[in-house]
């Protein structure tokens, strides 16, 4: 069986895990987002296409043209694609990954709708890049031969066991036991369930350790008006550039640091506003109970308000969060500020991972 897509299996599905411990970025409003393009244009989920391959690509480029195949923008649409990865596809190994992987990490998003009312069109094209990203699991050499081994050993276990001395199908084989995909069970060999809590546990352990790994990110984001469903008369409608930057401090602390400037254009009297906002913090703790420290300023054409607050996070299950937070908020620039409590809950259901 093919042993680097194995490895990316693995590691894809670990990823998911690793994420949902990243919690300051639930806390820090300056955190980058997956997908730039729908930040500044929202479009509904189901109209979103992730295309894994060039001719999945091809398909969802088809939606710009009309039954005549002349060009015209979609009603609602959006894309998002990591093009180096995809280009790579199934022959993409983890070797491969590791020697580029700032290249494999970048990803494009797009995003079109059209309002209803005025028939004007939203248009949106976004970029993110990571050329530091320590939680990617994908980059780890210990983490890929960790489950690599894993994983291999899964797959002898299941061809041992549905195939006879020849290489054919075992004759005492129930009926129903099938070969699945790569890393699959077959049927519940005592063998494969206590390997697959190992995976487990071996994931786990990587999520745990990785929450204040080392990162450096950015993006950027445009966002047009378009007159017509030609995209005739494009005009700006706002720019959004985001930076994030995260240092471990050993296994229990990080600091880190970000910046969002945004531009934007009024509606009434067509000049264009800028804002910016930055902040600062630092994390002590474990993945699953960490107290914080945060500051945050934000300045636009006319006013600069500015926050600064001591909290922390616990765990209370897998998709369930508490936060409690006090701090000092300014909201302008005559205010001497006021104390600030919150204690909140948020949720973190697992979403679809993407490269």
């Amino acid at each position: 069986m093919n042993a680097p897509r194995v490895v990316l299996v693995g590691i894809l599905c670990a990823a998911s895990s690793a994420a949902a411990q990243n919690a300051q970025d639930m806390a820090v409003r300056y955190a980058i987002p997956a997908s730039p393009a729908f930040k500044l244009v929202s479009v509904n989920e189901t109209a979103i296409l992730r295309p894994a391959s060039f001719q999945q690509l091809t398909t969802a480029l088809s939606n710009f043209t009309d039954k005549k195949q002349a060009f015209q923008l979609p009603r609602e649409w959006g894309i998002e694609v990591a093009p180096v990865f995809m280009a790579k596809g199934r022959h993409l190994s983890a070797s491969d990954y590791q020697q580029h992987p700032t290249l494999y990490r970048f990803r494009i998003s797009a995003a079109v709708k059209r309002s209803e009312s005025n028939g004007v069109n939203d248009v949106a094209l976004g970029f993110r890049f990571s050329p530091v990203d320590k939680s990617d699991p994908r980059s780890n050499p210990d983490y890929v031969s960790g489950i690599t081994a894993l994983l291999t050993r899964v797959n002898q276990i299941c061809v041992a066991r549905v195939t006879g001395p020849d290489g054919s199908r075992n004759p005492e084989l129930r009926p129903n036991a099938t070969v699945g995909p790569v890393g699959a069970v077959c049927d519940n060999d005592p063998a494969i369930v206590t390997l697959n809590k190992q995976i487990k546990a071996f994931k786990d352990a990587w999520a745990d350790s990785s929450w204040n790994k080392s990162q450096v990110q950015f993006a950027f984001a445009a966002h047009a008006h378009a007159s017509d469903s030609l995209g005739r008369d494009p005009e700006f409608a706002s720019a959004v550039g985001w930076f994030s930057a995260a240092k471990s401090i050993g296994t229990w602390g990080q600091f880190t640091g970000g910046l969002n400037v945004t531009a934007k254009r009024d509606t009434l009297d067509r000049q264009n506003r800028t804002t910016a906002t930055g902040g600062v913090g630092f994390y002590t703790g474990s993945s699953k109970y960490k107290a914080f420290f945060e500051s945050e300023i934000a300045r636009d054409d006319t006013v600069t308000v500015g926050s600064a607050k001591l909290g922390a996070e616990f765990f209370l299950t897998e998709q369930f969060w508490g936060h409690l937070t006090v701090g000092w908020q300014s909201t302008g620039t005559d205010d001497k500020g006021r104390l600030v409590t919150r204690l909140t809950l948020s949720t973190n259901f697992p979403l679809k991972v993407t490269p």
